[in-house]
């Protein structure tokens, strides 16, 4: 297989594809694997909040030591907090001892761009239900105060209606916003 093709493949937004290559030290033996990761699906340490990066460089190596064989090893992801960053990848094989096709590549970051979207979804979700809360915290008191503003986010008055806002887990989501209209809709199933 030429690896040095994988980076030229078309892949989904915020996914990424390398070829790993190596020689075993004791055999002598090429060593090559194919491995596609996806962006992190925030770009905020989730214990600290701290600014993390998204887009993350190929997140493993391949490690050609004595009778290791071509172990695919993760860099360490963790963050001074102590967090986990994990960031989601995985090898792409072959078929019948065979290199993966273009095909097989994209189809691997084809899912692992889906599920960083579910991931982002899954996350708006639950700020969503959070500034819920907090909308209708602030519009159960008496005396109303506002703890944002169009400028930083939490609850403030737009003028017109109470506004709660957060913004996304990453920067290519849209800033979640919930309006005291929007309290007052039921949807119905």
């Amino acid at each position: 297989m030429n690896t040095e093709n994988v980076r030229e493949i078309p892949l989904p937004p915020h996914t990424q594809a390398d070829g790993l290559t190596a020689r075993d030290i004791i055999t002598g033996e090429p060593l090559t694997r194919v491995v596609v990761w996806a962006d992190r699906p925030y770009d905020r340490c989730p214990q600290c909040e701290q600014g993390v990066s998204a887009v993350v460089d190929c997140p493993v190596t391949l490690d050609a030591g004595a009778g290791q064989g071509g172990q695919i090893v993760e860099y360490s992801q963790q963050h001074g907090c102590g967090y986990w960053l994990s960031v989601d990848w995985t090898e792409v094989t072959g078929h019948h001892g065979e290199g993966p096709t273009d095909t097989d590549i994209a189809a691997a970051a084809a899912q692992l761009a889906h599920r960083r979207q579910q991931h982002i979804a899954e996350a708006c979700q639950t700020i969503e239900a959070g500034l819920r809360r907090d909308l209708v915290a602030v519009l159960a008191q008496e005396d109303k105060v506002s703890s944002g503003s169009e400028f930083h986010a939490g609850v403030y008055h737009d003028g017109t209606e109470w506004v709660a806002w957060a913004e996304a887990p990453v920067d290519d989501a849209d800033a979640i916003v919930v309006c005291e209209s929007d309290l007052a809709q039921v949807t119905h199933v």
